[in-house]
């Protein structure tokens, strides 16, 4: 129990927006929603080795290798921004870190994803959020982690709407069609395709 609530603490501490992660990033930092993932995960970042990608232009999304995040969504050529890591244990991918921008609309997405041994994808976060274009300020943020067992079923852990720092937010009030786009998740194999580009 009190593993449980200790990580349900850290999860609430937020990072809920790519900047924060980006921020994190350059300072060799992890963000407390990151590192409670990869609590989850059993994965440590000094096993890791770390490659990154960029998707810069409006090419569907598709990453390049680079050194790292650069200089994050000033990179982008147009409105569309994404940035992925995957993290090899022994060669071995085991964490895959992706977010999606889109700009002019102030969308927000993140994928994490943890893997075994034999590259099935075992867990995943994902997170969408709406923010005002003009001010930046957060106007949805909802989150869910989902499990996968060996037969790859699918279990929801949790989800909610939250707040900036991560804890619970009321629902807000959303039209039908944005209320399904809050709640949409990314199919668990843009993990392994994502590992494919970045090993180009």
């Amino acid at each position: 129990m009190a593993a449980l609530l200790s990580l349900v603490n850290v999860v609430a501490l937020g990072q809920t927006s790519f900047d924060e992660y980006f921020a994190a990033n350059k300072n060799h930092q992890l963000g407390a929603r990151e590192m409670a993932f990869l609590q989850a995960c059993g994965v440590k970042r000094s096993d890791t080795q770390i490659v990154y990608g960029l998707s810069t232009e409006a090419e569907g999304f598709k990453f390049h290798h680079t050194s790292g995040l650069l200089n994050g969504r000033d990179e982008a050529q147009t409105d569309f921004f994404g940035s992925a890591e995957a993290w090899k244990v022994s060669g071995k991918p085991r964490f895959v870190n992706v977010w999606i921008l889109i700009m002019d609309e102030g969308s927000e997405n993140n994928e994490m994803f943890c893997l075994d041994e034999r590259g099935k994808v075992t867990l995943q976060e994902s997170l969408n959020a709406s923010y005002a274009v003009e001010s930046g300020a957060a106007e949805w943020i909802y989150i869910q982690r989902l499990a996968f067992d060996a037969a790859a079923n699918k279990r929801l852990v949790r989800n909610g709407y939250v707040q900036k720092n991560g804890s619970p937010a009321v629902m807000p009030k959303l039209s039908r069609e944005k209320a399904k786009d809050s709640k949409s998740v990314s199919d668990r194999s843009l993990a392994n395709d994502v590992i494919a580009e970045l090993s180009r």
